[in-house]
């Protein structure tokens, strides 16, 4: 599938590029160029919150509690798909 689909891995780097542009590199958006971003929210508490105040603006993040991952490290984890129009990532870069 992807053989014959090439144009969708370039989409996903590109709309991964647009999502790291957005935020300018961020000091809390970790490191990578994968379509798995994870955006760092020190404490359950907090990053619960971001997350539902996303969610309630209609984006599928996750919060990524401890002590699935250190405490002090808690994380949104946002995945970008080809199928994220500009729009849409733009709209969760600055919300």
């Amino acid at each position: 599938y992807l053989k014959s689909h090439i144009h969708l891995q370039a989409t996903l780097q590109e709309n991964v590029k647009i999502f790291k542009e957005t935020l300018n590199n961020n000091s809390f958006l970790t490191p990578g160029e994968s379509a798995i971003q994870s955006f760092l929210i020190p404490g359950n508490n907090a990053v619960k919150k971001a997350a539902q105040t996303l969610q309630q603006k209609g984006f599928d993040v996750r919060p990524i509690l401890s002590p699935t991952v250190a405490s002090g490290s808690e994380r949104l984890r946002i995945i970008i798909h080809t199928y994220n129009t500009k729009s849409e990532i733009l709209a969760l870069a600055n919300a």
